[in-house]
């Protein structure tokens, strides 16, 4: 163990190249990989004559080594980040699409529209994807219950079990009901519950404000048929000016007496 930049580092790694005259079946590459940069080149296999070969060599051979190594050595490294993710190149995708399931694009695809949340519901990502959707019918089906667990890791989420809920399986409770909570795979210990928790509390703010809305629209529907029964009273009554009162969704506080002329 050696100490850098005050932390422990352990000398006993390996970085290795691997290479392949195969794109997309040679490795194994999750689309959520942070340790692999993918290079693919088209040159096909006799793109470089034997004369620009052997000119090559000879170079490499002559000082071309040490030269490339001056130039790594005093090449600037003042904005490299040795903790970031290396750049997901199109061999990259290419090589990680290649062993992915069908359904793991469209979760993905999802899951960005949610904003890659901390924490996500199987119903969280059913209400963007729609209801007619293939992703939402592939997870609507319980024969596919057990892989559900496997694609959300593809996507990098990883169940969170609820610790005070033993009998329902580690269940939380969202919108009334028991369900998986599945969180970000990087989070660790109490940061996985925080995330449950802000989870749980947008998810009622949501539901309060759509029982409000509902609360509105049925006084409205009523006040809309309020109106239509007081239009049919009138024209019985020969068109003369009746009074009716609203419901608070058309008039906050006191509910004015109002006055329609159906004549």
């Amino acid at each position: 163990m050696h100490r850098l930049s005050g932390r422990l580092v352990d000398r006993r790694v390996l970085n290795c190249i691997l290479t392949s005259n195969y794109r997309t079946d040679s490795i194994y590459l999750p689309p959520n990989d942070r340790r692999t940069y993918a290079a693919w080149s088209e040159i096909p296999e006799n793109g470089l004559s034997i004369e620009k070969r052997n000119a090559l060599v000879s170079y490499y051979n002559s000082g071309g080594y040490e030269d490339i190594t001056a130039y790594l050595r005093q090449y600037p490294l003042a904005k490299f980040d040795p903790y970031a993710a290396p750049k997901k190149t199109e061999a990259f995708w290419a090589i990680a699409n290649a062993h992915q399931p069908n359904e793991v694009a469209p979760l993905i695809d999802a899951l960005d529209q949610l904003g890659n949340p901390l924490a996500v519901t199987i119903e969280h990502v059913k209400s963007v994807a729609g209801e007619s959707s293939q992703i939402t019918k592939w997870l609507t089906d319980p024969k596919n219950s057990r892989a559900i667990p496997y694609r959300f890791e593809a996507c990098g989420y990883i169940p969170h079990r609820n610790p005070d809920a033993k009998k329902t399986g580690g269940l939380w409770t969202i919108q009334g009901k028991q369900q998986v909570v599945y969180v970000q795979k990087e989070l660790e210990g109490t940061a996985r519950n925080n995330a449950v928790e802000a989870l749980r509390h947008e998810t009622t703010g949501v539901t309060q404000a759509r029982m409000r809305d509902g609360v509105a629209r049925r006084e409205a529907e009523a006040a809309a048929m309020s109106l239509e029964r007081a239009e049919r009273a009138a024209k019985e009554d020969g068109g003369k000016v009746l009074t009716f009162r609203p419901p608070s969704a058309w008039a906050p506080g006191p509910d004015p007496i109002q006055e329609v002329d159906f004549s």
